[in-house]
């Protein structure tokens, strides 16, 4: 679980730097296309990460449910 917990704060957190990037970048009329795409590409993969440990972590524990109850 705290892998999960860690990998969806990272997500958030690059978020959160991408559409600070995108602002600073109109403002100062920078060209910022690639930092923007590796910033949306880092975030897509830490949410898939999140979302896959997030599951495995659910599943170990129905199944430590199962066993209990058997």
């Amino acid at each position: 679980m705290r892998l999960a917990i860690i990998l969806a704060g990272s997500t958030a957190l690059l978020v959160a730097v991408m559409i600070l990037t995108l602002f600073i970048a109109a403002l100062a009329a920078l060209e910022a296309g690639p930092l923007i795409i590796a910033l949306f590409c880092a975030s897509l993969l830490t949410l898939i990460g999140a979302i896959l440990a997030f599951l495995h972590d659910t599943n170990l524990s129905l199944r430590a449910i199962r066993l209990e109850l058997a």
